[in-house]
């Protein structure tokens, strides 16, 4: 999975809403790195030379992944907007993701992020629903 690619889809995650807040830039920077392992020079880099970004992603956990960490930012100011909840619906759709789900598997990240459900959790629940 590009490091690269994944960030900036999770900035501009940020930018859904027209109005960046201080909160969603300070948890963009944790998850760069602390769960991405990038420096926040590299952070500051990718920022300034940002465009719209979707990841090629092949694998369900890849996918899941990504989905968790957008919804991560959706929440970062406690509020999820419809320009958030559309953005990431666009994301659910451009993984092939069957259209008719996309509200559902939307509400389900979500909502499990919400709730603190660690990552591996939902993967691994994610895997039992497509089964």
């Amino acid at each position: 999975m590009d490091k690269q690619t994944l960030f900036l889809s999770l900035y501009n995650m940020i930018l859904a809403d027209g109005v960046v807040k201080i909160q969603e830039l300070e948890h963009l920077y944790k998850i760069g790195t602390e769960k991405l392992g990038i420096s926040q020079q590299e952070i500051d880099k990718y920022i300034l030379s940002t465009g719209s970004v979707v990841p090629h992603l092949n694998t369900l956990d890849e996918k899941i992944t990504h989905l968790y960490l957008l919804a991560e930012m959706v929440w970062a100011d406690n509020e999820v907007d419809d320009a958030e909840r559309n953005l990431l619906r666009r994301y659910v759709i451009n993984y092939d993701f069957e259209e008719d789900n996309a509200d559902a598997i939307v509400d389900f990240i979500l909502d499990r992020v919400h709730r603190n459900i660690p990552m591996q959790d939902v993967i691994n629940e994610a895997k039992n629903m497509e089964d």
